[in-house]
């Protein structure tokens, strides 16, 4: 082949990893993501607290995974995004769950339907224990992914298995500052702020809660508006975003 044929070639190949966004991971595929092109097919399921409650759930990626992921969304049921946010964990090599948790309130859009003002907190603690136990394989890591005010319920998830977790991720979620309950944490915490989430005082006093605890705590503030990971559809959207690519950095630092 001529000179210039060749580089045509090897510029069309680079262009095509660089587009994909492959070519991060190891080429067994297990990490730190997988860089294959990666068949989803999520599918609806129903699982049980352990007081033998059912609720509804949303499992993609592949199974045999080496990494389990639960995402924790700003509408609390099953909507569009949540499932969204799921698929595009998976095509990365996770195995992703995301759940319902006002039973079967779901919505199919980001809003309106249940918020997270009315949420029964015990019965949502419930729920993520159990979903973590559903992810949970030998030799899987598992990871936690809050968005907006589902970035709060990070560490409401990471507190309910602290023994399942490794590693939690809120996205814009309003920080926790109680020492006594933080002390419980078993995984590091990566907290994703907008210029205009959250007063600086309040992050301030999260990092110092955290720091109390004895907890490991790594905080980014990025320009984009409030919960601007939060908008439909968004989460296909993440590629060129600085605070996408620190979170999966976090992930691949410490999982598996």
């Amino acid at each position: 082949m001529p000179a210039g044929g060749r580089t045509v070639v090897l510029l069309a190949v680079v262009v095509s990893i660089l587009v994909s966004g492959r070519g991060y991971g190891q080429q067994d595929g297990r990490g730190p993501e997988s860089n294959r092109v990666i068949d989803i097919a999520g599918e609806r399921t129903t699982l049980k607290t352990a007081a033998d409650k059912p609720f509804a759930a949303y499992l993609v990626g592949p199974k045999e995974a080496p990494r389990g992921i639960l995402i924790i969304y700003t509408a609390a049921g099953l909507s569009d995004p949540a499932r969204t946010w799921a698929d595009e964990l998976g095509k990365l090599g996770y195995r992703a769950i995301t759940v319902d948790l006002y039973d079967a309130a779901a919505t199919p859009h980001a809003g309106p339907g249940p918020t997270f003002q009315s949420l029964d907190q015990n019965d949502a603690n419930a729920k993520y224990r159990a979903a973590l136990e559903a992810l949970h394989e030998p030799g899987r890591s598992l990871a936690i992914f809050g968005v907006c005010a589902g970035g709060g319920q990070a560490l409401e998830a990471s507190l309910a298995a602290p023994d399942l977790v490794a590693a939690t991720v809120s996205y814009y979620g309003r920080p926790a500052v109680d020492v006594k309950r933080l002390v419980h944490l078993r995984s590091p915490v990566l907290a994703i702020y907008a210029k205009g989430d959250g007063s600086p005082a309040e992050i301030r006093a999260f990092q110092a809660a955290m720091h109390g605890a004895g907890k490991v705590l790594e905080v980014q503030t990025y320009d984009d508006g409030p919960c601007t990971a939060s908008r439909e559809g968004d989460a296909k959207h993440q590629g060129a975003r600085p605070a996408w690519q620190t979170a999966r950095d976090f992930l691949n630092r410490y999982l598996k």
